[in-house]
């Protein structure tokens, strides 16, 4: 996947997406790759649906990841290769809705700090 990753990795850069998201990206294409024996460019959304039917039903991960890993897809396709129609039928997962976290009376008197999760 040498120069495609190159390719990839540039666009990444270019369009400003944090250092994580980049290193991600690059991961799920690369798996994506090792799955089928193929460079990317070879495939088409046959084999993206096939993927993402293994990481759910096989590899069983979680919707946060399904999502990453459209998102990483859809970027090398539609940025990198230019060939958005390939994953115009390729759909973002729906993900849990989180509510949250409603402190007491008392943690509000005392307090506490809780993370925001966005």
């Amino acid at each position: 996947m040498g120069e495609l990753r190159d390719r990839m990795e540039t666009d990444l850069r270019l369009k400003g997406l944090a250092a994580n998201t980049q290193r991600s990206y690059l991961y799920w294409v690369k798996s994506f790759a090792v799955h089928f024996g193929r460079s990317p460019a070879e495939m088409g959304e046959r084999q993206i649906r096939e993927y993402l039917t293994h990481i759910v039903e096989v590899r069983r991960l979680s919707p946060a990841s399904h999502y990453m890993c459209v998102a990483a897809l859809r970027f090398l396709y539609k940025v990198t290769l230019r060939r958005p129609a390939t994953v115009e039928h390729i759909y973002f997962p729906k993900l849990p809705l989180r509510l949250p976290k409603i402190l007491t009376g008392s943690e509000v008197q005392r307090g506490v700090h809780v993370r925001i999760v966005r």
